[in-house]
């Protein structure tokens, strides 16, 4: 797991309505996919990015804006296996976000 991701990942129609729905900005989304330090298998052959609160601690000390970092604490990106696009964008919390914040316990994760 590295603390950052290739930028270059395009948004999915769906990703883009999911993240107007619930309030998370396109600035939110780079900032966790640029530093995301956790990568979870998610099922189906996609990959859940989110930022722990450790890695949000760090990088308020390297002095990113803590605003920024506090908005970004919870989003879960929802990622495709290849890595070419956003799926879906989601709040942690509740039923959803938080089935993407685990690790499924039938399969290994392969670093």
């Amino acid at each position: 797991m590295g603390t950052t991701h290739e930028v270059c990942i395009q948004l999915t129609r769906h990703a883009s309505n999911r993240a107007q729905q619930r309030g998370i900005k396109n600035s939110t989304i780079g900032l966790v996919l640029a530093y995301a330090d956790v990568e979870l298998h998610a099922g189906e052959g996609f990959i859940s990015l989110f930022m722990s609160r450790t890695n949000i601690k760090k990088l308020i000390r390297k002095g990113i804006p803590a605003a920024l970092l506090e908005k970004s604490h919870g989003v879960v990106l929802l990622i495709n296996s290849a890595g070419t696009s956003i799926v879906s964008v989601m709040h942690g919390g509740g039923k959803d976000g938080k089935r993407h914040r685990r690790q499924y316990p039938t399969r290994k994760y392969v670093q």
